[in-house]
């Protein structure tokens, strides 16, 4: 099982993809995860305050996205550049 962390904001989203089996609590809880869903719209200074340990981590930012795309996205670790 997958343990995500979503930003605080996203608890309705994050109750949503419980359901697809994953494991969600909130960034702040200081619990180690393997990918973090944000809202660009909603935290403008997020990458200034994330910090991990050091392993990579999965951003995924749900802002227009389905619950379904990304219950998707987080399952095969789907991305595309950021440039």
């Amino acid at each position: 099982m997958k343990k995500i962390g979503y930003i605080k904001g996203l608890e309705k989203y994050a109750t949503q993809l419980e359901e697809f089996g994953f494991e969600l609590f909130p960034y702040e809880s200081g619990m180690p995860f393997d990918a973090l869903i944000y809202s660009e719209s909603e935290n403008t200074n997020l990458f200034s305050t994330i910090s991990v340990d050091k392993k990579p981590l999965f951003l995924l930012n749900v802002r227009n996205k389905s619950v379904v795309t990304s219950a998707e996205i987080l399952k095969n670790q789907l991305y595309s550049s950021m440039f």
